[in-house]
């Protein structure tokens, strides 16, 4: 998670709930193995969940703690802007 890329498809799947892979990739303007790189490191980490319909897999945050530390942080992040 403490890669910036995985931050931003973590705040994007929070947003979207489930994407699919090219989704990610081009929302976030990624390649296609950079994305799925960063994607199976968190689906190995019990971070995302996925599923396959056809023949795309889509995304989902599978550990919902995720949301609550990226709560905190941005929560944190805006507090540190406003002082």
């Amino acid at each position: 998670m403490g890669h910036p890329v995985r931050l931003e498809i973590l705040l994007l799947l929070e947003r979207k709930k489930t994407l699919s892979v090219g989704e990610i990739q081009k929302a976030l303007r990624l390649s296609q193995s950079m994305t799925s790189q960063h994607l199976q490191s968190m689906r190995s980490n019990n971070i995302l969940s996925a599923d396959k319909h056809d023949n795309k897999v889509y995304y989902k945050i599978a550990n919902r703690s995720v949301v609550n530390v990226i709560s905190c942080m941005q929560k944190c992040q805006g507090r540190g802007r406003e002082v």
